[in-house]
C-alpha cells in the first residue's frame, strides 16, 4: 500500500518527464498565449499593415471615416489657429482656379442676360457689332464689351514678397523702361505705407495704384508679388491672367522662392509666363465692316448731312486741323484742350517769339469768340528761338552776322570793341547759349587800318626788283599803318601778322619768276623793317606768276602783275588762330 509520500514522488517524476519530453512545445505555447494577451508589434510592422487595413476598413463600412473625422477636424482647426498662413500657402495654387471657374460661370449667365436686354437696341455702332456677332458666332454683349475696352499691359514685375527685391521684369519693346529695381522698391514701400497707415487687418494688401494715365495692378502670393503697369481701361480678365501666372510661378518655383537669398537668376525661366501677361488691345475701328452697313450709313449721312451733319463735321474737321497745326508750331506746347461753358479752352506753354495761334485760327475760319487761350510763357530751346533771342538781346550791328552751332553763338564780321565786350557779358543770360565765339570777328577800329594796308600795291619794271622812287612815300605810309595796327591789336589782346606777297607776269620761266617775285617781296620787307616795323609781325613770300590774269595783261601790258601786295591777319593773342 503506497503512502502519500510515494504519490508525491511519483507526481514529481511525472512532471519532470513531461518537461523533458515536451519542453520546446510548452515554451512555444506559452509565448503564443502571452502574445495573444499582450501583443507587441514593431513600428515597421504597423507601417506595412496600416494602409491595407485602412483600405479594407473603408470598403467594409464608414466606421473608420466617422472615427477619424473629429480628429482631423480638431487637428485642422488647431493648425489654422496656430499658423493660418501655412494653410493659405498650401491651397493657394488650387483655390484660385476654383474661384475663377465659379466666377466665369456667373459672368456667362450675366452676359446672356445683358444680351437679352440689349437685343432691341439700335444704333450705328450696335448694328456694326451685331453683324460681327453674327459673323463670329459670339454673343452680342461680348462683342460690344470687347470694343468698349482699350488697354495695354506695358510692364510686369515679379517681386519677392518678404524682401521687396525684384526677381524678374518684362516690358513691351516700344515702352521706355526706367530703373526697374527702383520701381520695384517704390511699389513695396507704398504697400507697406498703406498697410501701416490705415491699420489694415492681417492679410490685407494694396491691389490697385493709379499714376496719371497708368494703373498698377498688384497680385499677392505667399512668397512673391506680381505687379503689372497698365495704360488704359483693362478688363478683369487681365487680373485673372495675373493670378494664374502668379499661381503657376509658385507651383513651379516654390523651392526657389523659399530659399531666395538675393540671386534672381533662377527666376529667368519665369519670363515666358510673365510675357504672357503683356497684352495689347487696340481699337478695331480700322477693320473692314459689312458692305451693306456702309451703304446704310452713307444713306443716313446723306439724309442728315443737308440738315446738320455736314456742317457739324466740317466744323469738327476745321477744329481738329487747327489744333494739329498749333501743336506742330515751333515754340508752342499744347497740354490740354477742354470744353468749358460752351467754349473751347486751349492750355499750354508758348514762347513769346512763337507764332500767334490766333493767326492760325483765322486761317482755319474758326470764331475767335468760341476759343479761350491759357498760355504760360516759357523759353523754347529750339535753335531758331535761341538765335532770335540772342539777336534781340545783343542787337548786333549790320556788319556782324550771328549763327548758332551746338549751343555756341558764332559772330562773324567786324564790330567795335565796346560791342564785343558787351556781347560777351550779355550772352551768358541767353537760354540755350553756352558761349560766344568771336574769333572771326574783327574789331571795327582796326578795320580801317587793315583795309589801308591791303590797298597798297607796289609795281616793278620788267625783270627788276628795285622799288621805284615814286613809291618811296608809300613805304612810309605802310610802315606807319603796320606799326599803329600792331599797337592797337596788342592793347585789345589781339595778335597782328602781315604777309608781303611778291608776283611776276607770265614772261620767263617759272623758276626765274619765283626768284624775281621773292626778291621783290624781300626788298619791300627790308624797306619796311628799316622804317621801324617789328620783324615778329611780318614775313615775305614769292608766288611767281600765280596771280597773273590775262585781262590785266591786255589792259596794262602785264605791268600790274609785276607787283607786291599785303595780306593782314588778326587773331586772339592766347589762341594765335587767324580771324581772316
Amino acid at each position: 500500500m503506497s503512502t502519500g509520500r510515494d504519490r508525491a514522488q511519483n507526481w514529481a517524476d511525472w512532471i519532470e518527464l513531461r518537461r523533458l519530453l515536451f519542453e520546446e512545445e510548452l515554451e512555444e505555447s506559452r509565448k503564443q498565449k502571452e502574445g495573444t494577451q499582450a501583443p507587441k508589434l514593431a513600428p515597421e510592422d504597423v507601417s506595412e499593415l496600416l494602409p491595407d487595413a485602412i483600405v479594407h476598413s473603408s470598403k467594409q463600412d464608414t466606421k473608420l471615416s466617422k472615427a477619424l473625422a473629429p480628429i482631423i477636424e480638431d487637428s485642422l482647426d488647431t493648425s489654422i489657429k496656430r499658423d493660418p498662413q501655412k494653410i493659405v500657402d498650401a491651397i493657394f495654387p488650387v483655390i484660385g482656379p476654383a474661384i475663377r471657374k465659379s466666377i466665369a460661370e456667373t459672368l456667362k449667365a450675366m452676359i446672356q442676360t445683358i444680351n437679352a436686354a440689349l437685343e432691341h437696341g439700335f444704333s450705328s455702332r450696335s448694328l456694326k457689332w451685331r453683324v460681327e456677332a453674327m459673323r463670329t458666332g459670339k454673343p452680342f454683349a461680348e462683342v460690344a464689351l470687347s470694343h468698349s475696352l482699350l488697354f495695354r499691359v506695358e510692364q510686369v514685375f515679379l517681386i519677392h514678397r518678404e524682401s521687396g527685391l525684384l526677381l524678374q521684369h518684362v516690358a513691351l519693346d516700344a515702352v521706355d523702361v526706367h530703373d526697374s529695381d527702383m520701381i520695384s522698391g517704390m511699389l513695396t514701400a507704398i504697400q507697406d505705407f498703406v498697410h501701416d497707415s490705415f491699420n489694415r487687418e492681417e492679410g490685407g494688401s494694396l491691389e490697385t495704384l493709379q499714376v496719371g494715365e497708368l494703373s498698377v495692378w498688384v497680385e499677392q502670393g505667399p512668397r512673391a508679388i506680381l505687379a503689372g503697369v497698365i495704360r488704359g481701361n483693362a478688363p478683369q480678365s487681365v487680373r485673372s491672367v495675373f493670378k494664374e501666372t502668379l499661381e503657376t510661378i509658385h507651383l513651379e518655383q516654390r523651392e526657389e522662392l523659399e530659399a531666395y537669398t538675393g540671386d534672381s537668376a533662377p527666376f529667368r525661366r519665369s519670363q515666358p509666363l510673365m510675357r504672357s501677361c503683356l497684352e495689347v488691345q487696340t481699337d478695331e475701328g480700322g477693320r473692314k465692316s459689312s458692305f451693306r452697313l456702309w451703304i446704310m450709313l452713307g444713306v443716313l449721312l446723306a439724309v442728315l448731312g443737308a440738315w446738320w451733319g455736314v456742317p457739324a463735321l466740317q466744323s469738327r474737321w476745321r477744329w481738329d486741323d487747327f489744333i494739329n497745326r498749333v501743336k506742330a508750331e515751333p515754340g508752342i506746347v499744347v497740354t490740354s484742350v477742354a470744353r468749358e461753358d460752351g467754349k473751347y479752352v486751349v492750355s499750354g506753354l508758348r514762347d513769346p517769339l512763337a507764332a500767334n495761334p490766333d493767326t492760325i485760327r483765322a486761317r482755319a475760319q474758326l470764331d475767335s469768340a468760341e476759343i479761350v487761350y491759357r498760355w504760360k510763357p516759357y523759353q523754347s530751346l529750339e535753335r531758331e528761338f535761341v538765335l532770335a533771342r540772342a539777336k534781340l538781346l545783343l542787337n548786333p550791328p549790320e556788319t556782324v552776322s550771328l549763327s548758332l552751332e551746338d549751343g555756341v553763338l558764332i559772330a562773324k564780321g567786324w564790330a567795335s570793341h565796346e560791342w564785343i565786350m558787351g556781347a560777351q557779358r550779355l550772352v551768358r543770360v541767353v537760354s540755350g547759349v553756352t558761349r560766344l565765339q568771336d574769333d572771326e570777328l574783327v574789331l571795327h577800329n582796326l578795320q580801317g587800318l587793315i583795309e589801308r594796308i591791303e590797298r597798297q600795291v607796289f609795281l616793278f619794271e620788267l625783270g627788276q626788283s628795285q622799288i621805284l622812287s615814286v613809291q618811296e612815300a608809300n613805304l612810309d605810309d605802310v610802315a606807319r599803318s603796320i606799326t599803329e595796327l600792331d599797337g592797337k591789336a596788342q592793347a585789345l589782346g589781339r595778335k597782328m601778322y602781315v604777309e608781303v606777297i611778291g608776283q611776276t607776269d607770265e614772261v620767263g620761266s617759272e623758276e626765274a619768276n619765283m626768284r624775281i617775285s621773292r626778291g621783290r617781296a624781300e626788298r619791300v620787307l627790308s624797306a619796311l623793317i628799316a622804317r621801324g616795323v617789328a620783324t615778329r609781325n611780318i614775313s615775305a613770300t614769292g608766288i611767281g606768276s600765280e596771280g597773273y590774269t590775262l585781262a590785266e595783261r591786255q589792259d596794262r601790258g602785264g605791268a600790274y602783275n609785276r607787283r607786291v601786295t599785303f595780306k593782314v591777319t588778326l587773331s586772339s593773342a592766347k589762341e594765335g588762330g587767324a580771324d581772316r
